[in-house]
């Protein structure tokens, strides 16, 4: 993922789910994968604290609002929360005002058994 005027890129592999929010400032979340945007101007533009949810289904990442208080869009559409939506590469994920461009690549080594 990377975040609009921001040099390096937020990378996701694992895939137990990924919480996109804002937790820094309040400290002790202890969601496992929490990605923190502080520092990326989350609160000023809007992010909420536990604001998105980007897993992966075995076949698709997928994107979750978890009920944000300025939404999350996915391309120009705001999604309903608790609905998941694909990400696909070049798509772009909007929480609050806070842009990110999605880039999904495949692993290049074999599935865990």
């Amino acid at each position: 993922m990377l975040i609009i005027n921001q040099p390096e890129p937020i990378v996701i592999e694992s895939n137990e789910p990924h919480i996109l929010g804002r937790f820094g400032a309040e400290g002790g979340v202890e969601t496992r994968g929490a990605i923190d945007l502080t520092d990326y101007e989350a609160v000023e533009l809007g992010v909420s604290r536990y604001h998105a949810e980007i897993s992966y289904t075995g076949e698709a990442f997928v994107l979750r609002d978890l009920d944000s208080t300025n939404g999350t869009w996915l391309n120009l559409n705001r999604l309903t929360p608790g609905s998941s939506y694909i990400l696909n590469s070049d798509n772009r994920i909007v929480l609050g005002r806070l842009v990110i461009w999605v880039c999904v690549s495949k692993a290049e080594t074999e599935p865990l058994e």
